[in-house]
């Protein structure tokens, strides 16, 4: 970790929040995109489904496996802020062929351009969309779930609350990978701990997104402060040493299953938030495929 961690440090990058949001955000694609988990696909294909206003571009990739297959509709990390389909093609890829469901990648609105709620409208959208369209696309569609890292399993985890609350339908799974779970639980770390992520960085990209601190207090916003989880569907809870988001997440898996929700609490050690984009760390693949194996369609077989 810390060998990759020197690698992004040699490049001098500002940090994003001295940059402007085009640069930051070219700044993540150079970083993750065109990177090979060495992942095979029966097919990919991009295209566009309605959004709350207006095309939502999603791409999706099919895994060998003749269908109905699972589904799992995620939403890629990047502070609200940064990150595409294209700094997350790799980890998309890999998560299709290890769980052999085909995965959804959406393209939600993105912070400052457009606050909370915008990017969970989108993302629940997208949710509906595949559930209601999954006959089309060879999916199962009681078997769709949902997942993100980062940013994107605030989104997964909001979505999930919004679908339990709404009264349609409720995702069979959430894959939640060091998720932001609320801007006032933010931890520091040690100075000479590894990091892709601060306290700081993590601040700044809370205040891209929710514009007004009021929205702090929402639990579409801030997962962990909703008042119940009770009756969400069944969770795994990605955590990872060093970062600043470890404890939210630890404490949002122990909420889950004191409301009574199955949930399982991963917590890797050694490794620094965002890894799991990095497929030369042998950890990758290791537990991209132990995230594939804890989706609901992988254990009944």
């Amino acid at each position: 970790m810390r060998d990759v961690l020197e690698q992004v440090t040699a490049r001098e990058d500002p940090p994003a929040w001295a940059l402007s949001t085009p640069a930051a955000r070219q700044i993540a694609e150079e970083l993750y995109a065109d990177r090979d988990h060495s992942a095979s696909v029966e097919r990919e294909r991009a295209f566009s489904i309605p959004g709350p206003t207006g095309e939502m571009a999603v791409r999706l990739y099919e895994p060998a496996e003749d269908g109905p297959r699972p589904a799992l509709v995620y939403y890629h990390g990047g502070g609200f802020v940064r990150g595409s389909l294209d700094t997350h093609d790799s980890l998309c890829r890999a998560l299709a062929e290890a769980s052999a469901a085909t995965v959804i990648s959406v393209d939600y609105r993105r912070a400052p351009e457009n606050r909370f709620p915008a990017a969970l409208r989108d993302a629940h959208a997208a949710f509906e969309w595949v559930c209601e369209h999954a006959a089309d696309i060879g999916c199962n569609p009681d078997q769709v779930a949902v997942g993100g890292d980062s940013a994107g399993g605030n989104l997964a985890a909001a979505s999930t609350l919004l679908a339990r609350d709404s009264g349609g339908p409720t995702p069979a799974y959430q894959l939640l990978i060091y998720p932001a779970l609320d801007p006032n639980r933010t931890d520091a770390l040690p100075a000479d701990a590894p990091a892709l992520l601060t306290r700081e960085g993590m601040s700044w990209y809370w205040n891209q997104y929710l514009g007004d601190v009021v929205h702090g207090a929402n639990s579409y916003a801030a997962p962990l402060r909703a008042e119940t989880l009770a009756d969400l569907p069944p969770a795994t809870v990605l955590t990872c040493e060093f970062d600043p988001l470890r404890a939210e997440g630890r404490d949002y898996a122990r909420r889950l299953e004191a409301d009574g929700v199955a949930v399982e609490s991963v917590d890797v050690d050694g490794h620094a938030h965002g890894y799991l984009l990095f497929p030369e760390l042998d950890a990758t693949d290791e537990e991209i495929a132990a995230l594939a194996r804890s989706l609901p369609w992988e254990t009944e077989t």
